[in-house]
């Protein structure tokens, strides 16, 4: 659907919402380096492209849900994230559920929320204990006691909410003592990498720095929510 200027409006399934975005990110990409090609002063300027995906209850209205989305990449994807990003909210039918935003850099990472989507369906080939769904809700409630009490505040070190995820995690009842906390932190590190907000501060041409803005367990929720097909599970 053309929704003017150079935007794209498309209805998708669950599981193709993501990775169509990812697509229409990388040819876009590709439209313009070719484009650029041989031309003088301006193969380094930067095309970028930032999405909004919104997951609804199918009778949310469609009203509310396209006015929302312009809000979600304007004021989340690009404010929010400086560009280049990709935002995504899940609303059911009591109200919003998640919303969480990368910069695709993030995004796109290994171990990014594709891959824990197909961890948590069994599909990632791997023998990976499958994960309590406690666990994703008692992650949102450390964060609240570990994020900084002030905005700008210094968030808690990486490392440290790391091991005490991983101890979280290998104590969620669901492993018994099959597992070490040390066995759980390089999956609850990827993890941690997409629950940690990060908004792009361009300095200069050419560079650019991250502002990490604490933790959200929106990550850790849009993933298990995608897995589940969008249905509710204990």
């Amino acid at each position: 659907i053309y929704a003017g200027g150079d935007d794209v409006l498309a209805l998708l399934t669950l599981d193709d919402a993501l990775p169509c975005a990812q697509e229409l990110r990388d040819r876009y990409a590709a439209a313009f380096k070719q484009a650029k090609a041989g031309q003088p002063g301006v193969e380094d300027f930067p095309a970028t492209l930032s999405a909004a995906i919104e997951y609804v209850h199918y009778r949310l209205p469609f009203t509310k849900v396209l006015a929302d989305a312009h809000e979600l990449l304007d004021d989340v994807a690009k404010d929010g994230r400086g560009r280049d990003a990709v935002a995504a909210r899940v609303w059911k039918q009591s109200g919003l559920h998640v919303t969480w935003a990368q910069p695709w850099e993030i995004a796109l990472q290994k171990g990014g929320i594709d891959d824990w989507v197909k961890r948590l369906r069994g599909e990632d080939g791997q023998e990976t204990p499958q994960v309590a769904g406690g666990f994703f809700y008692r992650m949102r409630d450390l964060f609240k006691l570990l994020n900084p009490a002030k905005e700008g505040g210094e968030a808690l070190d990486f490392e440290g909410v790391a091991k005490l995820l991983a101890y979280e995690y290998a104590h969620s009842g669901l492993h018994g003592d099959s597992m070490q906390p040390k066995d759980a932190e390089p999956l609850i590190r990827s993890l941690l990498e997409q629950c940690q907000p990060r908004k792009r501060e361009v300095a200069e041409k050419d560079s650019s720095k991250w502002e990490r803005l604490g933790y959200q367990a929106d990550a850790a929720l849009l993933a298990r929510f995608l897995a589940s097909g969008g249905r509710e599970r204990n």
